[in-house]
């Protein structure tokens, strides 16, 4: 998609680039450090879509605070998320053009602009998730499934780590610290920017056990061999269908956060640290000094001492 963009907004070579070519190079430096798998082409098929009907053959230094309405005023009450997130996007563009000297540092669709639009409400995404009194029996179910082991030792250990799928699904052997009996997954691939020490519990550490045998000691870990590819997501929600299971991977962390609430008695914050968010208050104020991390391992050695009752 990246190479049409390019063939389809080419500009002139004399003049600042286009807002297309500046867009479509950015994508291709930012793609090797972004977590998610699918994050460019995300990018590129909502500027392509959206943007570049209007702004994309435009040289980035021609680019107004109008041009950015235009964008944005067709979408913005009715696709209030995508227009946040479309804004907040070319705004990031518009930063890197203006650091390469393609266009001054005034940017069109700083936050500001939002000032200039009508009030529009955030649709929050909630994800499908189990109430944690069916999550051991949901855990046993997928244990005895005919799933591929490293399907059902990905899921379980994303359950009782109560990690992000993307996290577990990418998870490498060297992030593994066994004497410690840490996994430590790299700011590059979290949510938060920052390293988060996942303290494992019994129950993780001989699913770590179970896939070394077959996919250690570099690469993946649940390979299912090595050098293997990554368990897909759309594995993992076949395995979800197959079982019946009336849910997505990432909502076993809601489990996970109900259950804390009610039935583990941790503080609050420790909660929070162990799911690793991005939360501003007391979270924030308490990881700043320390990430809880001896707190966290009594947490989830418990959480995996439930899960596993069933």
């Amino acid at each position: 998609m990246l190479e049409t963009l390019k063939r389809e907004y080419p500009g002139d070579p004399s003049a600042a680039p286009t807002f297309a070519a500046c867009a479509a190079r950015f994508i291709e430096l930012r793609r090797s450090v972004w977590t998610g798998r699918h994050q460019a082409s995300k990018w590129a098929a909502s500027l392509e879509k959206h943007a570049f009907p209007h702004i994309g053959p435009k040289p980035v230094d021609q680019i107004t605070e109008a041009d950015v309405m235009a964008v944005l005023e067709p979408i913005w009450t009715t696709m209030p998320t995508t227009g946040f997130t479309l804004r907040r996007w070319i705004g990031t563009i518009l930063d890197w053009a203006a650091a390469q000297g393609y266009r001054d540092d005034s940017n069109p669709a700083g936050p500001h602009i939002r000032k200039a639009l009508p009030p529009a409400e955030r649709q929050v995404k909630h994800y499908t998730y189990l109430p944690y009194a069916q999550v051991p029996a949901v855990l046993q179910r997928m244990e005895l499934s005919s799933a591929r082991p490293p399907t059902r030792w990905s899921f379980c250990f994303m359950v009782l780590t109560a990690a992000r799928p993307g996290d577990v699904r990418f998870s490498q052997w060297p992030e593994v610290d066994w004497e410690r009996r840490v996994w430590a997954i790299p700011a590059a691939r979290t949510a938060t920017r920052r390293e988060h020490r996942v303290p494992l519990s019994d129950q993780a550490m001989r699913l770590l056990e179970d896939s070394w045998d077959v996919s250690g000691p570099e690469g993946l870990i649940f390979s299912g061999k090595p050098g293997g590819d990554a368990v897909s997501g759309g594995t993992l929600h076949q395995a979800f269908q197959r079982l019946d299971i009336p849910a997505v991977p990432y909502g076993f962390r809601s489990s996970f956060r109900h259950w804390c609430i009610e039935r583990s008695g941790a503080p609050w914050a420790v909660c929070e640290a162990a799911l690793a968010l991005n939360a501003g208050g007391p979270v924030e104020r308490a990881r700043a000094h320390s990430d809880l991390f001896e707190q966290r391992r009594a947490l989830m050695q418990a959480w995996a001492d439930y899960c596993s009752a069933g």
